[in-house]
């Protein structure tokens, strides 16, 4: 792997030489070329050629037609004029783009449905001539093999909707040139803001549902019905039909879940299936004309399934819930494929039902959306880290000739965070190739705002899903040493730098991967910021590049200011050196300087850290150094870490359970304050992505920092005051179930330090403090810290 990567390093900025190898590399059905002779397509702003297409060419034909004269007129300086075959001048060289053009040039040529499909493509000299064609039939093939000849051969990329490189070729001269290819990849979609402008998607060569490619132009492969996932309130609305049919809903502890609460389908009752088969043909028939149409019946994007008898048996039987998913769109698949013979049906293999049934095969008009959404992503799909997700590929594949992918390919929680994945990108897609893998959907940055190798990754994923066989690693070098230019040895040496410390590490990176990731280490961010700190004084009269480059190290800025406290602590705890040689305010205003530069208004998906500014503020503030409750200064250093009132996670802020308050008796002058009038887990710590490095024999015990402020009754009693616990989600279970602490256990209204019990670090496992519903005899508690703490060997 480290060889790869050093190919970032290496790999010539050549882009002619960097296109023709991968496209040589790219097609494994293609027929082998010749050397033996050259076409001069231009030379000294003058052509010998001109653009042939056919007499009945499509509005796709000439649109390419178009595009290429266009993009060569640029880049040569020359001006190929297009024609039809009748007018074409005879004894004149041509570029024969489409069929009909092709098929005059070359009548003995197979340019059959059966060989090309919708998207295969020919790129072919012949006697001085050129073609560029799709099949008959085609939908998008002509346009394919044209925006592949003009990036394989002319070193266009199309990076994004706004960022395009064209190479000047004063001589454009190609070799001989027989290449056929036909994408294995259905559907193909890379869900980032630039794809969703059609040129982008177009020259990139995705297909799928945002591609927004115009009829006219091929179209794209859509969804069609009221979403493209998580369907089944949209088709079926709880608050229209519960009422009448409740029957049609999730029964759960023997009861039918009625809205507003969340539910899914019955899946085994046959009026809701009546139901949705005639849903789903009035969906189609609304599509008249249409081929290649997706309908997508999938679970709502939450659990609480049905656990009738029936559905419980069919699980039973089955093996997985899924089976109870697959038997009912099976069913509607089977109801539809004969007036619809091209639609396909599409179900979620996502969360409870990410597991294969034991019976029930998939028709083939229907698709199984197989999620990596527990995967991680510091290692390939096929790796022992996530072998979990590798036997479900596997199984689903013998029970299934049609599987989507849906990928996720960045870190939805900080979209400007690194994030490195792209070591796995190519080993999973080949991964995905080997399992009856049709279609991919690659989740990333779908919001205009800039991230972590945002134009990379939607640019990289798009040439990969056109060829999966490509090497990821020649093609992330391709587009570092392009994008980057006089930077892109800076930018490499980082990605190294990067992909090396998370492949050290056992690290579960998911897609909501937190900021204190334990490779993240604060000599690594040093590291990153002056590797990209020279680059950027290297390149400082080069804008472009610098400005490219200053994204990168936002990312290394974001890890840098948001962990300071935690990482700083650690650092003291551990007794290592502090590698940071100015304060994290100078950190603060270089990142809100280049996010200003940058345009970048959101930091996550779902935008949850709001204003910007004031983040960036509190992230100061929170950097001050902890201070320990008073009792832990007698404990050696190394035997506790503080977690303050800002790592709390605090649930019912807007109900008024829990709030952030100033306190002048809390260790840093906040606390988190829940009334007593509640009983809700509203102040909770998670412990799973804490960078502490672990031995095997350590043991860690948690502590809460509380104090209770009396209301009508003195302390000293034996009323209840507060409860504590530390809960696992992932086994729906407590470590510590709700320790009470007693209001004769308290002294007075200053903070004391109450044990919890013991507890994993490392696991999803949080520690939570709630009150007891005692608004009279205690008017509030406060939470200053949560301690960790090493039990004695």
């Amino acid at each position: 792997m480290r060889k790869k990567r050093q190919a970032l390093l290496a790999t010539s900025t050549c882009c002619w030489m960097i296109g023709f190898a991968l496209c040589t590399q790219a097609c494994a059905n293609q027929t082998k070329t010749s050397t033996s002779s050259n076409y001069v397509l231009a030379s000294n702003n003058q052509t010998s050629y001109q653009i042939v297409i056919g007499n009945d060419a499509s509005t796709m034909v000439r649109h390419a037609a178009k595009e290429l004269a266009s993009i060569l007129k640029q880049s040569t300086g020359a001006t190929f004029k297009i024609t039809n075959v009748t007018d074409a001048k005879k004894g004149t060289s041509q570029i024969a783009v489409g069929p009909g053009a092709a098929k005059n040039l070359q009548p003995t040529i197979d340019l059959s449905y059966q060989k090309f499909g919708d998207e295969g493509i020919l790129i072919r000299t012949t006697k001085g001539h050129l073609i560029l064609t799709g099949g008959k039939k085609e939908r998008r093939g002509t346009v394919y093999a044209v925006t592949t000849f003009l990036s394989d051969y002319l070193g266009l990329r199309w990076w994004s909707a706004q960022e395009k490189r064209l190479p000047k070729h004063p001589a454009l001269t190609l070799p001989a040139i027989n290449r056929f290819y036909q994408p294995p990849l259905e559907y193909r979609e890379v869900h980032t803001s630039q794809s969703f402008n059609s040129d982008w998607s177009l020259y990139n060569r995705c297909n799928g549902q945002d591609s927004k490619i115009p009829n006219e132009l091929g179209g794209r492969t859509r969804y069609v019905g009221p979403y493209f996932a998580h369907t089944a309130n949209l088709l079926v609305n709880p608050a229209e039909h519960f009422k009448e049919h409740p029957q049609w809903f999730s029964q759960i502890n023997g009861k039918r879940v009625a809205p507003p609460a969340k539910s899914q389908w019955c899946l085994t009752n046959k009026e809701l299936l009546i139901h949705v088969i005639e849903l789903s043909k009035n969906i189609l028939r609304k599509e008249a004309g249409q081929d290649k149409v997706i309908l997508s019946i999938s679970q709502n994007d939450w659990p609480r399934r049905c656990l009738c008898d029936q559905c419980a048996a069919v699980e039973a039987e089955e093996g997985s819930p899924s089976g109870v998913s697959l038997r009912f769109v099976n069913a509607v698949g089977q109801a539809v494929e004969d007036e619809f013979p091209n639609a396909l049906i599409d179900m979620l293999a996502y969360r409870y039902t990410r597991l294969p049934p034991r019976v029930t095969k998939a028709r083939p008009n229907v698709i199984v959306r197989l999620t990596t959404y527990e995967a991680s992503f510091s290692a390939p799909l096929n790796s022992p880290q996530n072998q979990a997700f590798a036997d479900s590929i596997k199984g689903w594949s013998k029970i299934c000739k049609r599987i989507y992918i849906w990928d996720y390919i960045v870190n939805f929680r900080y979209y400007v965070h690194p994030h490195p994945n792209f070591h796995v990108l190519g080993p999973n897609i080949h991964f995905f190739m080997k399992h009856n893998v049709r279609g991919i959907f690659s989740q990333a940055n779908r919001h205009k705002s800039p991230g972590d190798f945002k134009i990379l990754r939607g640019w990289v994923m798009a040439q990969l899903l056109w060829d999966p066989s490509l090497d990821a690693q020649t093609v992330i070098a391709q587009f570092v040493n392009e994008y980057y230019g006089a930077g892109a040895s800076g930018v490499a040496q980082y990605l190294d730098l990067l992909h090396t410390a998370v492949a050290k590490t056992d690290h579960h990176m998911g897609i909501s991967d937190n900021a204190l990731a334990p490779y993240l280490t604060p000599g690594l961010l040093y590291q990153s910021d002056q590797i990209l700190c020279k680059t950027i004084e290297a390149i400082k009269d080069d804008p472009i590049s610098r400005h490219r480059v200053e994204m990168v190290r936002a990312s290394v800025l974001h890890a840098i200011i948001n962990g300071w406290a935690i990482r700083q602590q650690i650092a003291d705890m551990r007794q290592d050196t502090w590698p940071f040689t100015v304060d994290l305010q100078s950190y603060t205003d270089d990142f809100v300087r280049i996010i200003n530069e940058q345009g970048i208004t959101r930091l996550s998906e779902g935008g949850r850290e709001g204003d910007i500014p004031k983040w960036t503020q509190k992230l100061v503030t929170q950097g001050k150094p902890v201070q320990p409750f008073e009792g832990l200064k007698q404990i050696p250093r190394d035997q506790w870490f503080v977690l303050p009132e800002h790592s709390f996670t605090l649930h019912g802020v807007k109900a008024g359970h829990v709030a952030r308050v100033d306190d002048p008796l809390a260790s840093n002058g906040r606390a988190a304050r829940m009334p007593a009038n509640h009983k809700n887990w509203s102040t909770q710590m998670e412990m799973i992505d804490l960078p502490i490095t672990l031995k095997a024999d350590e043991q860690w015990e948690a502590y809460a920092v509380v104090r209770v402020e009396p209301g009508n009754q003195a302390f000293g009693d034996s009323e209840p005051a507060f409860k504590m616990g530390i809960y696992s989600p992932a086994t729906l279970s407590h470590l510590v179930h709700g320790k009470v602490i007693q209001a004769s256990q308290i002294k007075d209204s200053n903070y004391q330090l109450y044990r919890i019990g013991p507890t994993k670090l490392g696991s999803p496992t949080y520690a939570w403090v709630a009150p007891m519903n005692q608004s009279v005899k205690r008017r509030a508690i406060y939470i200053d810290q949560i301690v960790l703490m090493k039990k004695p060997r």
